[in-house]
């Protein structure tokens, strides 16, 4: 599991680009990858969205930490 901030606004229907590319550890053997054989791969990414304004923080990272003490 990865955290990944993005500090910047983003209208409504806003699209943004969060991932260029995917690093496969070397360590992978091929039974590993045999599920990425035909092409196919998934990542599955879940977001959360905080307001920074009236919780006294500049960034995603300082208000999340202050509602989640």
């Amino acid at each position: 599991t990865y955290v990944f901030y993005y500090n910047d606004k983003l209208d409504v229907g806003e699209d943004a680009v969060f991932f260029s590319y995917v690093n496969i550890p070397y360590q992978f053997t091929q039974e590993d990858m045999a599920p990425f054989t035909n092409g196919d791969f998934q990542m599955i990414v879940t977001g959360e969205a905080i307001q920074v304004k009236n919780i006294d923080a500049t960034t995603a990272q300082e208000a999340f930490a202050t509602i989640e003490g």
